[in-house]
């Protein structure tokens, strides 16, 4: 979270006395030590998104900056205001409303930011729905440079140029399920998605929530009952697809 005074002092008011009078202390443990305020959070990403505009700034000098794909994402999951470590005190991310938060398989831990900047290739100002994913990025580069990708081993993702160049129809049709796994505090451990409908598994691999996120985007309604058809056929494409990453001998 260290950021140079210059950006400190923009959110002075969030700090306390304990970040003011030590700037650059720092505890492995901060169960029983002072609260820091978010100031020190609010500078950070005012000083990352200074440090992304000196990288344009160079290729805007360089005269490569309207040629060059600009590409900008984020870790996954903020880790919020409401720590559940005692590293993660001194923190104060938010989901915009998602439910869940980092480490956890709900959207609000697994939805990040995605821009893209190429001009007269992606049009300024176009907002996309459509979901993908960072496994996609390899798939579109080579997309773009006319690449071949390698045929001797899976290639997960896909090229996205549909949903970007301003001469196609925004759309791409997904040839695999989206993937996700990591044990979670809640007990589960994968999820899978395929269209608006989500699944998520405990560490079994057995069905526990399912969403419709076109019409429940912050995951309220639990349909596994309800939906036994939709259950049976994303929990096939969800084994098929686990066995392709993990082996049949981890099943």
């Amino acid at each position: 979270m260290a950021s140079p005074e210059e950006y400190l002092v923009q959110y002075d008011r969030f700090l306390t006395d304990e970040s003011r009078a030590h700037p650059w202390r720092y505890y492995m443990n901060w169960a029983d030590k002072p609260n820091r305020g978010k100031g020190e959070y609010y500078a950070n990403v005012s000083y990352m998104d200074a440090q992304m505009g000196r990288v344009l700034e160079s290729l805007r000098q360089s005269g490569r900056l309207d040629d060059t794909l600009v590409i900008f994402s984020s870790d996954n999951g903020p880790v919020t205001s409401d720590p559940q470590e005692a590293w993660e005190l001194n923190m104060a991310g938010e989901t915009g409303g998602f439910r869940g938060r980092k480490r956890y398989l709900f959207e609000g831990g697994l939805r990040v930011p995605g821009i893209f900047r190429w001009p007269g290739k992606i049009a300024a100002g176009t907002a996309v729905d459509t979901p993908a994913t960072a496994l996609d990025i390899l798939p579109t580069i080579a997309d773009y440079l006319a690449l071949s990708l390698p045929e001797d081993r899976v290639v997960d993702g896909q090229s996205i140029t549909g949903l970007l160049d301003v001469d196609k129809d925004t759309s791409v049709q997904r040839s695999s399920i989206f993937y996700w796994s990591i044990p979670t505090p809640d007990g589960m451990e994968y999820a899978a998605r395929d269209g608006n409908w989500k699944m998520i598994l405990d560490p079994q691999g057995q069905p526990q929530y399912l969403f419709d996120l076109s019409e429940d985007r912050y995951e309220v309604n639990n349909l596994l009952k309800r939906e036994p058809d939709r259950v049976n056929s994303l929990k096939q494409k969800f084994d098929a697809y686990r066995v392709s990453v993990e082996g049949p001998g981890d099943l």
